[in-house]
This record gives structure tokens, sequence and C-alpha cells, in this order.
């Protein structure tokens, strides 16, 4: 049967989406926020609780002011190059402006600014698919922290639990999860109710822009996480021969593109039998929280 022409989708939601104004606002409000303040911070963030950055941000409310936001509107109110930059060197920021990550515009002093942020760290429950910090393994026999109100709720997770004179006994060795591997919706919601906070809320500081100088704090990722569809595999970036090569599952792939902190896609080099190099394959890159080179 031919499809109607009078059927019209229509939106029950309230909502309204925020247009070409909102945008214009947010780059209106960072371009005077820049003349008023002395240095400009790029920051990423790991594990983001927004009433925690709430109560971070109320903290340094006299000093200073945080956007957080779509990269690419931050981008254009600084400037993508020299010709569009609002202040020299502003453009450098812009580029910085990859993944997870926010403005700080301040007049604190430097060292007071890097100290804050460096000591800065809160801890929360861990969400699904953040990374296991720890190995969580529940042994045979009564789980006196569990009442017997939560058996059910723990089956549910996969647990393999009874109730034995009402007191929650596991029948065997249980893995709640691996260190190093994402955490699984069950996993999480067991966590949570074993009182064990995993996630920490962080905030990196990536460059430091002032009129007389530019600092990059840190420009890379050592580690970032491939996507690829529902595959979700973990890569480790090592330099060989002065080129960035990463394992992946087992074959060494090359970095084609790298744009600031955050990698585009990597090509496999696997070769064919007859000696050719296979089709290039792209695979999205996301970064994971910063770490150490």
């Amino acid at each position: 049967m031919p499809k109607s022409k009078r059927d019209r989708a229509v939106t029950l939601s309230k909502t309204k989406k925020k247009g070409r104004e909102h945008k214009e606002s947010i780059v209106s409000s960072i371009r005077d926020a820049v003349e008023k303040y002395n240095s400009i911070y790029v920051f990423s963030f790991e594990n983001m609780r927004n009433l925690k950055f709430k109560q971070f941000r109320e903290q340094l409310k006299s000093t200073s002011r945080f956007f957080l936001g779509s990269n690419k509107v931050m981008q254009v109110a600084l400037g993508r190059s020299d010709s569009d930059e609002v202040r020299p060197g502003l453009h450098k920021v812009s580029k910085l402006l990859r993944g997870d990550s926010g403005l700080c515009l301040t007049n604190m002093p430097v060292e007071e600014a890097q100290r804050i942020f460096g000591e800065y760290e809160d801890y929360d429950y861990a969400r699904t698919g953040s990374i296991a910090t720890e190995t969580v393994e529940l042994k045979e026999g009564p789980l006196d922290q569990f009442t017997h109100e939560m058996e059910p709720f723990l089956r549910k997770q996969g647990m393999p639990v009874r109730l034995n004179k009402g007191v929650v006994e596991l029948v065997g060795d249980f893995v709640v999860c691996e260190e190093g591997n994402p955490i699984s919706p069950e996993a999480a919601r067991i966590l949570r109710s074993m009182g064990m906070k995993m996630a920490t809320f962080k905030l990196n500081l990536i460059c430091r822009w002032s009129p007389e100088d530019f600092e990059v704090y840190q420009e890379d990722f050592n580690v970032v996480r491939i996507m690829s569809g529902c595959l979700r595999d973990y890569v480790v970036m090592e330099r060989v021969d002065g080129m960035q090569h990463a394992k992946l599952l087992g074959k060494t792939v090359h970095l084609t593109k790298v744009e600031g902190i955050k990698v585009k896609w990597v090509r496999d080099s696997q070769e064919e039998p007859n000696g050719e190099e296979g089709e290039s394959q792209r695979r999205w890159l996301l970064p994971l929280p910063l770490c150490s080179p």
C-alpha cells in the first residue's frame, strides 16, 4: 500500500532545539571573557560528574570562568588560524580543543592554577564502559555485606546466590570485574551496591596561553581506544624508528593521521599472501583519560 502523503511527523516534545542564536551567544561570551582574563587553559577531564564539576567551578568563581560544550564552537570563538584569531596565538589553543575538553579563563597565578588542577580529584561509582582499576572477586560463602532483600537483585545481575537461613550465600566464586577491562552494566550495579567507588573524576591541563607566551603541558595520549561498530579494543601507542605505531589484536598498525591529541584513524599494515599490502581499514579512535607518556 502506498505511503499516505497526508501523514506528517509531529514532535510532541516541548524542548526547543538550540539554534544559531545559542551558538552565537557562546561565541560572544568567550570573546568577551578573553579580554577580561590574563590566562587561558585547555583542560581535559576523566569520568566527568556534573555536580562535582559545578562545585569545583563555584570554588573558582571569583577568579575564573569555565566553558564546556561544542569544541567547534569554542574554536570559532578563539579563531582557527592566524587570520581570524581574536588575540595573537589563540589559534594554537583552538587546535588543542579535542575530545573531552574545555576552556578555563582565569586571573590566577600560573603556579596556583597548576596546583589546583593537579591536586583536584574526586571519587565516584564507576559507570558502564569505564575501565576497572582493580580486580574484584567474591569468594564462595556468605555475603554479609548484602541483606536478604537484595538476593533477587544480585541474582538478576548474574551472581550465583541463594538464601540460606536469611543470609545471602554465594554458591561459587564470582569475578565482578577484572583490572584493565571495561565494566559491564551488571558489574557497575554490583560495585555500587558494594559501595566501591572505582571512578576518579580528574581535570588535566593540556596547555596555557597568555599574551606573553604559550605552553603545552600534554600534547597527545599514549593510550587510545579503538571503536569500530560494536568492537572495542585497546591500543598501546609506541614509537618505532621515529614513527608512531600501535599494537592491535597482535598486529602492528600505523597511525596515519594524528591531529593534536586525537588520533583520527589507523591503517592496517598486515600484508596479503601475494605480498601486497591489504586494503586500508579505517577505525575511529577515541582518547582514553590522559596517561603520562
